[in-house]
């Protein structure tokens, strides 16, 4: 079992070093939060590389195994991140105190740090039973599909839950709340379930799949075809996918947390800001994830191409103005309505539209940090300028612009648009286990 961790460690060492580095520079500048999923999504990508069948013929006891992968993706990253949260909370608390010292007073550095420790066990062991169930092949049937569906939803909002829950946890004993008992009570039972569970999780993480049966004679009388193909198939499929992803992001935002969070939170712009990056950067990736050899076949041309390819990141543009007009207003009032509108389209779709025009020229795994650091500068400054249309409607169609042209030469000249997308090691030739 320890030599299990220890190869992890070893493995994963450069992605443990930049989560603890993570951790240290936010907590230094004054948020605490803990780099919590890390290794999780780790084992996640190792189990699918099939690290779990490798490991299971060693001689080591299954369930000795199952405890490994239970450690490193549940008490792991926490407990290492302990010293390094109360180091950096004790460099901000030098700081408040120098400038204002009622500030440092109130932060209980090593209080804080135990409380982020103690949520994140929880934390991730909820995430760790979310990841047990993760879909390892195509549904099958209604219901199965509406089950993947849910728990896909469910570990998409899992990961970036941290920067709605971690920054409010209490700093002192005298902030605690009845929400954060509740959080408390709540952590040794995730933690005993995920425990439980981790055999199952290395079954059924393990085991491969055989060949599928054949397809079934179709009893449909031959007709005239009726469905959309093509260009128009692609727009409909992936474009309302991303009108329910805006939508669903725009729901969670306002019910789930304003149960959690007193009303008047909202109108802090660093939930806009969390919003608008998640849906340009979720607009993105699943542009970039469909990939460009089975698009380039269609009947089209460059041009059309690259509007296509657009297309995505202008539906979340739309989708994330509309909600902020719900939320905040139509921007400044020295500007109509519907200017504003259209500037804050153009600014949000240039976001999408520059961070996917990053991501297709870069094949490694560096694209997803890369892509993410563009979209969250990016969106922040979208947000930031809200209220100033002139410079929003100029900014986003030059990001517009700029992301067409480098696009447009890319599908011209550029080879990696074609080649195979890597994700830490993982292509589209990789092989899924489970069971």
């Amino acid at each position: 079992m320890k030599m299990l961790i220890f190869d992890f460690i070893r493995r994963w060492w450069w992605m443990l070093a930049v989560a603890m580095i993570l951790t240290l520079a936010i907590s230094a500048g004054g948020m605490a939060l803990i780099a919590a999923p890390a290794a999780l999504v780790a084992l996640i990508f190792d189990a699918q590389r099939g690290m779990f069948r490798v490991v299971r013929t060693l001689p080591v006891a299954g369930r000795e195994q199952a405890r490994a992968w239970w450690f490193i993706g549940v008490p792991l990253v926490p407990l290492l991140s302990l010293p390094v949260l109360a180091a950096g909370l004790w460099i901000e608390g030098l700081h408040s105190v120098g400038s204002t010292p009622m500030m440092g007073a109130m932060k209980d550095p090593w209080f804080t740090a135990v409380v982020q420790m103690w949520t994140a066990f929880g934390y991730l062991g909820l995430c760790f039973l979310l990841a047990m169930y993760l879909p390892t092949r195509s549904p099958k049937g209604m219901m199965e599909t509406l089950g993947q569906m849910i728990v896909g939803g469910l570990w998409g909002l899992s990961i970036p839950s941290i920067m709605f829950l971690f920054p409010h946890l209490p700093t002192n004993p005298a902030a605690v709340v009845p929400w954060h008992q509740a959080i408390f009570v709540a952590t040794p039972i995730c933690v005993l379930l995920s425990f439980l569970a981790a055999p199952e999780m290395t079954e059924r993480r393990t085991f491969v799949f055989g060949a599928k049966a054949g397809p079934q004679p179709s009893t449909e009388t031959p007709g005239r075809e009726s469905r959309l193909t093509g260009a128009a198939l692609y727009v409909l499929h992936f474009n309302l996918r991303m009108v329910m992803i805006v939508a669903f992001l725009a729901l969670f935002q306002v019910a789930a947390v304003r149960w959690v969070f007193p009303k008047s939170a909202m109108e802090n712009p660093g939930f806009g800001i969390q919003y608008a990056v998640f849906a340009i950067y979720i607009a993105a990736i699943t542009t970039e994830a469909v990939g460009l050899r089975a698009l380039r076949v269609l009947p089209l041309s460059t041009l059309r191409l690259t509007w296509l390819l657009l297309s995505n990141s202008l539906t979340a543009g739309l989708g994330i103005a509309a909600t902020f007009a719900l939320w905040q207003g139509l921007g400044s009032p020295t500007w109509p309505p519907l200017f504003n509108f259209a500037a804050q389209t153009l600014a949000f779709a240039g976001c999408g539209a520059f961070t996917l025009a990053v991501m297709l020229y870069i094949q490694s795994s560096a694209r997803l940090f890369v892509s993410m650091f563009c979209t969250m500068g990016s969106g922040a400054l979208a947000v930031t300028f809200l209220t100033h249309g002139i410079w929003l409607a100029f900014g986003g169609a030059a990001l517009n612009v700029f992301a067409f042209v480098l696009i447009h030469r890319g599908l011209r000249k550029a080879n990696v648009f074609y080649l195979p997308r890597r994700m830490c090691g993982l292509g589209g030739e990789t092989a899924m286990a489970g069971r």
